[in-house]
Protein backbone atom coordinates (compact mmCIF):
# COMPACT_ATOMS: atom_id res chain seq x y z
CA UNK A 1 0.00 0.00 0.00
CA UNK A 2 1.10 3.86 -0.95
CA UNK A 3 0.01 6.54 1.24
CA UNK A 4 0.54 10.21 1.27
CA UNK A 5 -1.42 13.19 3.34
CA UNK A 6 -2.58 16.69 2.21
CA UNK A 7 -5.34 19.27 3.46
CA UNK A 8 -7.47 20.52 1.19
CA UNK A 9 -6.83 23.49 -0.65
CA UNK A 10 -8.89 26.87 -1.48
CA UNK A 11 -8.40 25.76 -5.38
CA UNK A 12 -9.59 22.49 -5.06
CA UNK A 13 -12.60 24.00 -2.98
CA UNK A 14 -16.39 24.53 -4.68
CA UNK A 15 -18.92 27.84 -4.07
CA UNK A 16 -19.52 25.89 -0.75
CA UNK A 17 -15.76 25.16 0.00
CA UNK A 18 -16.00 21.46 -0.36
CA UNK A 19 -13.63 19.71 -2.28
CA UNK A 20 -15.16 19.23 -6.03
CA UNK A 21 -15.37 15.66 -7.52
CA UNK A 22 -12.74 16.59 -9.72
CA UNK A 23 -9.70 17.46 -7.27
CA UNK A 24 -10.60 14.11 -5.71
CA UNK A 25 -10.17 12.47 -8.47
CA UNK A 26 -7.06 14.31 -9.18
CA UNK A 27 -5.84 12.97 -5.61
CA UNK A 28 -6.69 9.31 -6.78
CA UNK A 29 -4.79 9.32 -10.21
CA UNK A 30 -1.96 11.44 -8.32
CA UNK A 31 -1.59 8.24 -5.55
CA UNK A 32 -0.64 6.46 -8.44
CA UNK A 33 2.00 8.32 -9.49
CA UNK A 34 3.73 8.78 -6.48
CA UNK A 35 3.87 4.98 -5.94
CA UNK A 36 5.23 4.33 -8.80
CA UNK A 37 8.09 7.08 -8.68
CA UNK A 38 8.65 5.75 -5.02
CA UNK A 39 8.88 2.24 -6.79
CA UNK A 40 11.57 3.86 -9.30
CA UNK A 41 8.57 3.33 -11.97
CA UNK A 42 8.84 6.50 -13.05
CA UNK A 43 7.97 8.06 -16.82
CA UNK A 44 11.55 7.02 -18.09
CA UNK A 45 10.97 3.64 -16.54
CA UNK A 46 7.94 3.53 -18.90
CA UNK A 47 9.53 5.13 -21.95
CA UNK A 48 12.40 2.23 -22.09
CA UNK A 49 10.07 -0.40 -21.62
CA UNK A 50 7.73 1.09 -23.91
CA UNK A 51 4.73 -0.15 -21.92
CA UNK A 52 1.93 1.90 -19.58
CA UNK A 53 -0.59 0.76 -17.27
CA UNK A 54 -4.13 2.31 -18.63
CA UNK A 55 -7.17 3.21 -16.99
CA UNK A 56 -10.05 0.93 -18.38
CA UNK A 57 -12.46 1.79 -15.69
CA UNK A 58 -13.90 3.64 -12.28
CA UNK A 59 -15.88 3.38 -10.08
CA UNK A 60 -15.60 5.88 -6.96
CA UNK A 61 -17.99 6.09 -4.24
CA UNK A 62 -18.29 9.53 -2.22
CA UNK A 63 -19.53 9.29 1.24
CA UNK A 64 -19.12 12.97 1.50
CA UNK A 65 -16.59 15.50 0.47
CA UNK A 66 -14.20 16.95 2.60
CA UNK A 67 -14.04 20.79 3.26
CA UNK A 68 -11.67 23.02 2.71
CA UNK A 69 -8.78 22.98 5.02
CA UNK A 70 -9.30 19.72 6.51
CA UNK A 71 -6.79 17.11 6.49
CA UNK A 72 -6.71 13.73 4.90
CA UNK A 73 -5.11 10.52 3.76
CA UNK A 74 -5.24 9.08 0.29
CA UNK A 75 -4.35 5.25 -0.23
CA UNK A 76 -4.14 2.88 -2.91
CA UNK A 77 -2.39 -0.36 -3.36
CA UNK A 78 -3.01 -3.40 -6.17
CA UNK A 79 -5.08 -6.24 -5.38
CA UNK A 80 -4.62 -8.42 -8.45
CA UNK A 81 -3.98 -9.26 -11.44
CA UNK A 82 -5.35 -11.23 -14.75
CA UNK A 83 -3.39 -11.80 -18.14
CA UNK A 84 -3.41 -8.44 -19.38
CA UNK A 85 -5.18 -6.45 -16.56
CA UNK A 86 -4.47 -4.86 -13.00
CA UNK A 87 -7.18 -4.08 -10.62
CA UNK A 88 -6.57 -1.60 -7.79
CA UNK A 89 -8.22 -0.05 -4.93
CA UNK A 90 -8.18 3.86 -3.00
CA UNK A 91 -9.49 5.49 -0.20
CA UNK A 92 -9.56 8.95 1.29
CA UNK A 93 -9.32 9.12 5.19
CA UNK A 94 -10.13 11.90 7.12
CA UNK A 95 -7.80 12.95 10.23
CA UNK A 96 -10.12 10.66 12.50
CA UNK A 97 -9.10 7.37 10.11
CA UNK A 98 -12.81 7.36 8.80
CA UNK A 99 -13.25 6.27 4.95
CA UNK A 100 -15.15 9.19 3.21
CA UNK A 101 -14.02 8.14 -0.37
CA UNK A 102 -13.18 4.90 -1.88
CA UNK A 103 -12.64 3.26 -4.88
CA UNK A 104 -12.08 0.42 -7.21
CA UNK A 105 -10.63 0.56 -10.89
CA UNK A 106 -9.17 -1.65 -13.30
CA UNK A 107 -6.00 -1.05 -16.04
CA UNK A 108 -5.00 -3.10 -19.36
CA UNK A 109 -1.31 -3.36 -19.81
CA UNK A 110 -0.61 -2.30 -22.89
CA UNK A 111 2.24 -2.11 -25.67
CA UNK A 112 3.17 1.72 -26.39
CA UNK A 113 4.49 0.97 -29.99
CA UNK A 114 1.80 -1.49 -30.83
CA UNK A 115 -0.91 0.45 -28.83
CA UNK A 116 -2.35 -3.47 -27.97
CA UNK A 117 -2.44 -5.34 -24.44
CA UNK A 118 0.25 -6.92 -23.47
CA UNK A 119 0.86 -9.87 -21.30
CA UNK A 120 1.86 -8.66 -17.45
CA UNK A 121 5.06 -9.73 -16.45
CA UNK A 122 6.20 -10.96 -13.30
CA UNK A 123 8.18 -8.02 -12.47
CA UNK A 124 4.88 -6.09 -12.73
CA UNK A 125 3.24 -8.74 -9.84
CA UNK A 126 6.15 -8.27 -7.69
CA UNK A 127 6.47 -4.58 -7.71
CA UNK A 128 3.54 -3.56 -6.89
CA UNK A 129 2.14 -6.67 -4.53
CA UNK A 130 -1.33 -7.35 -3.88
CA UNK A 131 -3.18 -7.07 -0.72
CA UNK A 132 -6.64 -7.84 -0.27
CA UNK A 133 -8.91 -6.00 -1.94
CA UNK A 134 -11.28 -2.90 -0.17
CA UNK A 135 -14.54 -4.51 0.44
CA UNK A 136 -16.83 -2.37 -1.98
CA UNK A 137 -19.75 -3.73 -3.95
CA UNK A 138 -18.49 -5.65 -7.49
CA UNK A 139 -20.00 -3.78 -10.13
CA UNK A 140 -19.77 -4.66 -14.10
CA UNK A 141 -16.86 -2.85 -15.92
CA UNK A 142 -19.80 -2.13 -18.58
CA UNK A 143 -21.52 1.00 -17.94
CA UNK A 144 -25.52 0.74 -18.99
CA UNK A 145 -26.20 3.26 -21.69
CA UNK A 146 -30.22 4.14 -21.23
CA UNK A 147 -32.33 3.79 -23.88
CA UNK A 148 -33.29 7.47 -24.64
CA UNK A 149 -30.14 9.91 -24.54
CA UNK A 150 -30.67 13.59 -25.84
CA UNK A 151 -27.81 14.92 -27.95
CA UNK A 152 -25.59 17.89 -26.80
CA UNK A 153 -24.06 20.89 -28.34
CA UNK A 154 -20.77 19.35 -29.50
CA UNK A 155 -17.47 21.07 -28.42
CA UNK A 156 -13.77 20.92 -29.28
CA UNK A 157 -11.35 19.11 -27.42
CA UNK A 158 -9.10 22.19 -25.94
CA UNK A 159 -5.36 22.27 -24.70
CA UNK A 160 -6.05 22.45 -20.96
CA UNK A 161 -7.56 18.92 -21.16
CA UNK A 162 -4.59 17.21 -22.38
CA UNK A 163 -1.53 15.65 -20.20
CA UNK A 164 1.86 14.24 -20.73
CA UNK A 165 0.66 11.70 -22.99
CA UNK A 166 -1.25 13.83 -25.13
CA UNK A 167 -4.66 12.96 -24.70
CA UNK A 168 -7.44 14.04 -23.09
CA UNK A 169 -6.56 13.29 -18.94
CA UNK A 170 -9.03 10.97 -17.13
CA UNK A 171 -10.16 12.74 -14.82
CA UNK A 172 -11.17 15.59 -17.90
CA UNK A 173 -14.22 13.20 -18.83
CA UNK A 174 -15.43 13.69 -15.57
CA UNK A 175 -15.31 17.20 -15.76
CA UNK A 176 -16.68 17.43 -18.99
CA UNK A 177 -19.90 15.20 -17.85
CA UNK A 178 -20.24 17.14 -14.75
CA UNK A 179 -21.37 20.05 -16.93
CA UNK A 180 -24.79 18.37 -17.29
CA UNK A 181 -25.78 17.57 -14.12
CA UNK A 182 -28.45 19.98 -12.03
CA UNK A 183 -27.10 22.65 -10.10
CA UNK A 184 -26.21 21.76 -6.77
CA UNK A 185 -26.35 17.91 -7.48
CA UNK A 186 -24.45 15.62 -5.12
CA UNK A 187 -22.57 13.31 -6.52
CA UNK A 188 -22.63 9.62 -4.70
CA UNK A 189 -20.91 8.38 -6.86
CA UNK A 190 -19.46 7.85 -10.13
CA UNK A 191 -18.38 5.03 -12.84
CA UNK A 192 -16.65 6.00 -16.06
CA UNK A 193 -15.97 3.62 -18.91
CA UNK A 194 -13.00 4.66 -20.91
CA UNK A 195 -12.96 3.29 -24.48
CA UNK A 196 -11.04 5.96 -27.24
CA UNK A 197 -8.46 8.82 -26.40
CA UNK A 198 -9.50 11.70 -27.50
CA UNK A 199 -6.46 14.27 -28.65
CA UNK A 200 -6.19 18.25 -28.84
CA UNK A 201 -8.63 19.54 -31.57
CA UNK A 202 -10.71 16.38 -31.62
CA UNK A 203 -15.01 17.08 -31.97
CA UNK A 204 -16.84 15.74 -28.84
CA UNK A 205 -20.56 15.35 -29.05
CA UNK A 206 -21.80 14.80 -26.07
CA UNK A 207 -25.24 12.74 -25.41
CA UNK A 208 -27.31 12.80 -22.19
CA UNK A 209 -29.47 10.26 -20.47
CA UNK A 210 -31.62 10.57 -16.96
CA UNK A 211 -33.57 8.09 -15.32
CA UNK A 212 -34.13 8.87 -11.12
CA UNK A 213 -31.41 10.07 -9.56
CA UNK A 214 -28.99 8.30 -12.33
CA UNK A 215 -26.99 10.66 -15.39
CA UNK A 216 -25.35 8.82 -17.37
CA UNK A 217 -23.11 11.23 -20.10
CA UNK A 218 -21.61 9.63 -23.29
CA UNK A 219 -18.91 11.75 -24.80
CA UNK A 220 -18.23 10.08 -28.26
CA UNK A 221 -16.71 11.27 -31.66
CA UNK A 222 -19.14 12.10 -34.73
CA UNK A 223 -19.79 8.44 -35.60
CA UNK A 224 -20.90 8.13 -32.32
CA UNK A 225 -17.87 5.57 -30.71
CA UNK A 226 -17.53 6.78 -27.53
CA UNK A 227 -13.97 8.53 -25.84
CA UNK A 228 -15.55 7.86 -22.28
CA UNK A 229 -19.10 6.99 -20.90
CA UNK A 230 -19.86 8.34 -17.34
CA UNK A 231 -22.21 7.74 -15.38
CA UNK A 232 -23.33 9.42 -11.68
CA UNK A 233 -25.38 8.77 -9.04
CA UNK A 234 -26.66 12.17 -7.71
CA UNK A 235 -29.51 13.29 -4.73
CA UNK A 236 -30.43 17.02 -4.38
CA UNK A 237 -29.73 17.34 -0.56
CA UNK A 238 -26.03 19.06 -1.13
Amino acid sequence: MYSFKSRVRYSECDEKSHMTLSALVNYLQDSCTFQSESLNLGMKYWEDKRAAWVLSYWHIIIERFPKLGEEISISTWAYGFTRFMGYRNFTIKDKDEQVIAHANSLWAYVDTETGKLKRVDEEQKLLYSTEPAYPMEALSRKVEIPSEMEAKEAFKVQRFYIDSNQHVNNEKYILMAMEYLAKHSRINSVRVEYHLAAVLGDMIYPQVGIEDNKVTVLLGNEDMKPFAVVQFLVSKDY
